[in-house]
């Protein structure tokens, strides 16, 4: 899948930095030591792969994703797994590019975290607004919805992504596994969401869902 790139261009540029540009004279800077550079970026990689070190320790925080060494480390090692944490932080890197693409245009993308599906696979007993009420932007605005999907039982990954302005829902497993049930729980909370809005004409139950092809595995 072609990722598109960030448009910085959107992004107004503070009044310190073209104050800074204009001043400072071309060539000024001390050229950088690529050597040295490389160096200290192999001793960080290999300070918070360590075995030697704290597990739980935070590394770094992401929004309000906090990632520990054990989260990197099951990331970046062979034969690990994904863990939740690794996937809300990068839902969160996806939600800030959106902001700065959403400065010159509406918000085209919504991002929900990994904690979003298992709740709305109940039946009953959940509050279906509460995903939504912090909102700045309307929901049903957006062009996608995008889901990422944990199968437990699989210990496997996948993408729901709702396509509101061709009306069709994608989804995205490197496995090829069957996507309506899955599905199901998505469409039955938008429909949902859409009748606490007073919004009519979607049936998002009824949506055709679509696999895209040629997914890597």
């Amino acid at each position: 899948m072609k990722k598109s790139p960030i448009k910085f261009s959107a992004v107004k540029r503070p009044e310190h930095l073209k104050f800074w540009e204009k001043t400072v004279k071309k060539n000024s800077l001390p050229p950088i030591d690529l050597q040295n550079a490389e160096n200290m970026k192999q001793g960080i990689i290999e300070r918070c792969l360590s075995l030697d070190a704290d597990f739980n320790e935070v590394l770094v925080r992401i929004g309000e994703v906090d990632l520990t060494r054990k989260s990197i480390r099951n990331a970046l090692c062979p034969g690990n797994w994904l863990c939740s944490e690794i996937m809300n932080a990068y839902m969160v890197l996806l939600k800030e590019r959106e902001k700065l693409e959403a400065l010159a245009q509406m918000h085209e993308r919504h991002f929900f975290d990994t904690y979003f599906y298992p709740k709305i696979q109940k039946e009953v007993g959940f509050k279906h607004t509460q995903w939504t009420r912090f909102l700045t932007y309307n929901l049903f605005d957006c062009q996608n919805i995008i889901v990422p999907i944990h199968l437990a039982n699989l210990k496997h990954w996948v993408l729901c992504v709702v396509d509101l302005k061709r009306t069709q829902i994608l989804y995205m497993d490197s496995l090829g596994g069957e996507p309506k049930n899955v599905v199901k729980p998505i469409a039955r909370w938008l429909d949902m969401e859409a009748r606490s809005r007073g919004l009519q004409g979607y049936g998002f139950s009824s949506w055709p869902i679509r696999t895209p092809a040629n997914l890597p595995s």
